[in-house]
């Protein structure tokens, strides 16, 4: 069967200039209030007009309010839809669908309301794969009274109207845009095309820093590690040009050391890549992860520490929020569970994969890594990955250890994995760098 968004019709829009558009990006789409249909779609738009209480007992008339609650695949709330991807709404005084904590309410501006015609962003975060390509000079066309409130781990752009609010939201699999997006031009189009490609991976290259030296260790063994001639500036240069956007960096001083003291090399390999980076490695604290978004790291890598103090990374959760933590899992099979391994892997605990998703239902993005198969170039665990894929596909699951081929990159893709990491089929040749980024 062919891929199609399911537009759901409950709660009252203008379709025609939004099916108009889709199409014209050469995606299929079903109007519809089936919640079979809903559930089977890759993609799911809800839009809207008219008031947030009328809306909401449109869908619970319909019986769609636990239907869209429990999607898993990527949800598109527009104008009123994204009002109703939040907690409440002052209009009405109506409880809302309560998937993204953020309060709807009334400007407060001094403005002429409705809110109607063409506004720029405020502020935009543009490492979100929803705005990709989208910068504060776009115009998008608005009709509004009402908007989110803004929440710095919610909230991806801005807009000034008086009063800022949130004019884009995202919370996991769900992003909202309080704008239309098919009337917007160009621009708008450019948000429905980041929406719908959301299906493809990102190509994620790797440097591990020791000693200010790239290296790669064989199954994380520090007695067997292999040294490579670019130094670590040099290499992610290399990448940058190449194409990339994404880099993943551990940082194998910290680890040994429990400590970061290589700052200045942090600092430095920053200001050389222009694209998203995740940092991992010896993190053991707040201070740790102040320190490394301070310095204008993107996303931090926990491992150890989401096993050992959970109390600690929950509120890591909380105060940055899903987009900025990734959940590094280190698997190790017996029998036949999964097992997360800590500290270097030197130790094998009683926790298992199931276990910690249980215990993070906020996290988005997880780095699996079968332990047996990285830096060994021998290929990475497939069945892994989409036993993962297929059982929580809520998750931007990364795949890591020992991708060496094109083909196994296009069977991940298949399986609806978000990113892969490579690294020593990089360093090695195996693999060219600029041919896998058009996977």
């Amino acid at each position: 069967m062919q891929p199609y968004v399911a537009i759901i019709k409950a709660t009252g829009a203008n379709y025609t200039s939004l099916v108009a558009a889709i199409k014209r990006l050469g995606i299929t789409s079903r109007l519809t209030n089936n919640s079979a249909i809903i559930k089977k779609a890759k993609w799911v738009i809800l839009p809207g007009v008219g008031s947030a209480d009328y809306a909401m007992n449109e869908l619970a008339k319909k019986q769609l309010i636990n239907v869209i609650k429990t999607l898993k695949q990527p949800v598109l709330g527009i104008c009123l839809g994204m009002q109703l991807l939040c907690s409440d709404s002052e209009e009405g005084d109506v409880n809302c669908l309560n998937i993204i904590p953020l309060k709807v309410q009334r400007l407060k501006t001094k403005q002429v309301l409705p809110h109607m015609g063409w506004n720029n962003f405020a502020w935009v975060d543009q490492q979100n794969p929803l705005l990709n390509g989208v910068s504060i000079n776009d115009n998008f066309y608005f009709i509004h009274s009402y908007a989110p409130t803004i929440k710095a781990a919610n909230t991806i752009a801005k807009v000034d109207y008086g009063i800022k609010f949130s004019a884009v939201i995202n919370y996991q699999n769900f992003f909202g845009v309080q704008f239309h997006p098919e009337k917007s031009g160009l621009a708008g189009i450019k948000i429905l095309q980041n929406f719908f490609n959301q299906s493809t991976i990102k190509i994620i290259p790797s440097i591990d820093l020791l000693n200010n030296n790239c290296v790669r260790l064989k199954q994380g063994k520090f007695n067997d590690v292999k040294e490579y001639r670019l130094t670590p500036t040099m290499q992610i240069r290399k990448f940058a040009n190449a194409g990339a956007k994404f880099l993943h960096m551990v940082n194998l001083n910290a680890v040994q050391t429990r400590k970061i003291n290589n700052w200045a090399l942090l600092k430095k390999m920053r200001k050389t890549f222009p694209g998203t980076i995740q940092l991992g490695g010896g993190i053991r604290s707040i201070d740790d992860v102040k320190k490394i978004f301070a310095i204008g790291i993107n996303r931090v890598v926990i491992g150890s520490l989401a096993i050992t103090d959970p109390q600690l990374v929950k509120s890591l959760f909380l105060k940055y929020g899903a987009e900025k933590i990734v959940l590094a899992l280190d698997l190790k099979q017996q029998k036949r569970n999964w097992y997360v391994a800590i500290n270097g892997w030197k130790t094998i605990t009683t926790c298992t994969f199931a276990d910690v998703i249980k215990k993070y239902p906020m996290a988005k993005y997880i780095l699996c890594t079968d332990i047996s198969k990285d830096g060994m170039s021998k290929g990475c665990n497939q069945t892994l990955y989409k036993m993962i894929k297929n059982k929580y596909p809520q998750l931007a699951l990364q795949a890591s250890g020992g991708i060496t081929t094109e083909n196994e990159i296009n069977t991940l893709k298949r399986f609806g994995i978000d990113g892969v990491i490579i690294g020593k089929a990089l360093y090695e040749h195996k693999l060219d760098l600029r041919k896998v980024l058009k996977c």
